[in-house]
Order: structure tokens, then C-alpha cells, then sequence
């Protein structure tokens, strides 16, 4: 439906949970498994392309609940359940599936641009451009 989307209540801590409908949760590991991609019989390839400084695809992302609202001390933090709130790493788990491809026999490059944001297509097109050219230009996917 829209970005979003909606959400469902939840007894965790910041008392919500993906809902079904919009973007943000059809990106939410309840629905969308990227481990699949580890055990793909053949392994295509993997360009992963960032920018240094995204501040919405991040191990401490802005659009992270819990970033905003507890590690920037938005709201009151009840200290019995805030250990157990931490945004959620997505650079690092991004990472640590690819470094799993990577061990059963796929092939990854991670870039990271600096002084990019989160839309690396955008802020520097022609290197951008240029990255995915060579990609596809030295790869044996097609």
C-alpha cells in the first residue's frame, strides 16, 4: 500500500511490528529472506554497491527506531528492556550473508563510496556508472 506501510502492535519494547503492506515491510526479514541466496546451486556474481555516510541503510540507520528515539534519548528508556533494544545492523548482516555466499562458493565485491549517501546511482553517476560497467563488462553471469 504506501511507504511506509503499516505495522502491527507488539509486546517489544517499542511496541510495534511489520505489518503487511508497503516497502519497508516487504524488506523486513519476516517476509524477505536473503540467506536464500547462499544456497543457490549457481552463484552468480555479487556487486554490492554503498555510500559511506547512508544514513537509511546503516548499522545505526536514522530511519531505525531504535536509533532515533532511544540511542538519541528521544524518549524516557525503561532500563529494564533497553539492552534488548539496538537497531537493527543492516551493513553487518548485508555483510556477514555475502561472507557466507562467499564460503559455499559465490564471489562478492563490496564498494563503499565515500562522501555518498544512500543513493551512490545519484550523487556520483558516473562513477557509479563506470563500477557497474566494469561489473558487467569482466563478469561471467551473462
Amino acid at each position: 500500500h504506501r511507504y511506509p506501510g503499516d505495522y502491527l502492535e507488539s509486546l517489544h519494547p517499542l511496541q510495534m511490528a511489520p505489518g503487511k503492506w508497503g516497502p519497508i515491510n516487504a524488506l523486513s526479514p519476516k517476509y524477505f529472506n536473503t540467506s536464500t541466496l547462499v544456497d543457490l546451486a549457481k552463484k552468480p556474481n555479487v556487486l554490492w554497491v554503498r555510500g559511506a555516510v547512508d544514513c537509511v541503510i546503516s548499522d545505526e540507520s536514522l530511519f531505525d527506531l531504535a536509533t532515533v528515539l532511544y540511542q538519541q534519548a528521544l524518549v524516557e528508556q525503561d532500563p529494564s528492556t533497553v539492552a534488548s533494544i539496538r537497531p537493527q545492523p543492516m551493513v553487518g548482516q548485508m555483510r556477514e550473508m555475502l561472507h557466507r555466499y562467499q564460503d559455499n562458493g559465490g564471489r562478492y565485491d563490496e564498494i563503499v563510496m565515500e562522501n555518498v549517501g544512500h543513493t551512490p546511482f545519484l550523487e556520483k553517476h558516473d562513477e557509479f556508472l563506470q563500477l557497474i560497467t566494469e561489473f558487467l563488462k569482466n563478469s561471467d553471469n551473462l
